[in-house]
C-alpha cells in the first residue's frame, strides 16, 4: 500500500520527513540519501552505512565470482 505524506522546502532548501515516516522506516537523524531526478519526480533512496552492513554475506561461496572473459567472436557492433 502506498501512503502519501506532505512536506514543504524551507527557505534554506531543506526537507522534513514527517516522524511517522521516519519510524515506519527506522531512518534516524544524519541519515544520508541518494536523490534521484526523473522528470518533475524527486525519489530519495536511504543509503544504507556500509559498517551496518558488514558480515551481511556471512558465509556465502566467494569463490568462482570472476567475469568470464569475453571471447572476440563472442562480441560485435550489432549486440
Amino acid at each position: 500500500m502506498i501512503e502519501m505524506h506532505k512536506t514543504s522546502l524551507s527557505s534554506d532548501y531543506q526537507v522534513a520527513i514527517p516522524e511517522k515516516l521516519c519510524h515506519q522506516l527506522a531512518l534516524g537523524a544524519g541519515q544520508n540519501f541518494t536523490l534521484i531526478a526523473k522528470g518533475n519526480i524527486l525519489i530519495l533512496v536511504p543509503t544504507p552505512d556500509l559498517a551496518a552492513m558488514r558480515g551481511m554475506m556471512k558465509g556465502a561461496n566467494g569463490g568462482n565470482y570472476r567475469d568470464r572473459r569475453i571471447m572476440s567472436h563472442e562480441w560485435t557492433i550489432d549486440n
